[in-house]
């Protein structure tokens, strides 16, 4: 006898197919792959704060380093300057030695002989010394002055510019005397008086502001420092346009200085030897 389907003829086994692995649950699939986020948030994280850290720390060391070199830079600065005023500070004792030696210099009185001559170069000139020998100072004698002679007993004032020894654009005025028994050359004549001048001409000047006289005096002298040596004039004559100190031991031995706004201007001094005693 036939049999139905319906009549509960057992279905077909399932195959192998439907058989298979069961499938995997989604929840544990979702965790998972919320571990490997959370991995990599956190990986990353500790890259960005090391990436941080180091960018932090490049900063502090470039920091560091131009402060470094700005400190560094400072003190070079500072160095400098330093230099600058110990620079500043060595010139302003040079120039305070030089006063110093200027003001330590024997002051003669005007009286005394020995008062009475000129440095030039280191070495004095006096009214002993011939015009010849002052020559080897570099100052020399014009053409026009060595043609003229002086007599016995006499001093010889010349013109046209022939009482002046010349160095350059300096100038030393001079009046020679002869105080031998005969007539000579004006080479050979003594060195009767002596001046010097302020000029205007800046090569002129820095020659003879080293010419000194006694006391170490010169132009440009404080007339402080002509009173420390000279002491109180015998005269003094003043006027708008400067003032005159004369120190006067007799009618041919005199000194004569001029000041102007403190400082000596002009230095002259006269002696004619035996003839000024």
């Amino acid at each position: 006898m036939e049999q139905s389907v319906l009549d509960g003829t057992p279905a077909p086994a399932a195959t192998p197919a439907a058989q298979g692995t069961p499938a995997p649950k989604k929840a544990n699939v979702g965790v998972i792959v919320a571990i490997i986020v959370a991995a990599l948030v956190i990986a990353g994280g500790v890259v960005a704060a090391i990436l941080i850290i180091n960018n932090n720390n490049g900063d502090k060391k470039d920091d560091k380093e131009s402060s470094q070199q700005t400190s560094k830079k400072d003190d070079e600065e500072e160095k400098l300057e330093e230099e600058d005023e110990d620079d500043e500070e060595e010139e302003v004792e040079e120039e305070e030695e030089e006063d110093d030696s200027t003001s330590t210099e024997t002051a003669y009185s005007y009286t005394s002989n020995d008062a009475y001559f000129v440095k030039i170069n280191g070495k004095k000139y006096d009214f002993n010394s011939t015009l010849s020998e002052v020559e080897n100072s570099g100052f020399k004698l014009s053409s026009q002055a060595k043609e003229k002679t002086v007599k016995s007993g006499q001093y010889l004032i010349l013109i046209d510019g022939g009482t002046r020894l010349t160095k350059g654009d300096a100038g030393i005025g001079f009046t020679p005397y002869n105080d031998g028994s005969d007539t000579v050359s004006v080479s050979k004549a003594k060195l009767g008086s002596v001046s010097v001048n302020t000029t205007s001409l800046e090569s002129a000047q820095s020659v003879l502001k080293k010419i000194t006289f006694n006391g170490g005096i010169h132009l440009g002298s404080s007339v402080d420092a002509l009173k420390k040596a000279f002491g109180t004039p015998t005269k003094l004559d003043t006027a708008s346009y400067g003032d005159t100190y004369e120190y006067k031991a007799s009618t041919y031995k005199k000194f004569t200085f001029k000041v102007k706004e403190g400082v000596v201007t002009e230095i002259s001094w006269t002696n004619y030897g035996k003839f000024a005693q």
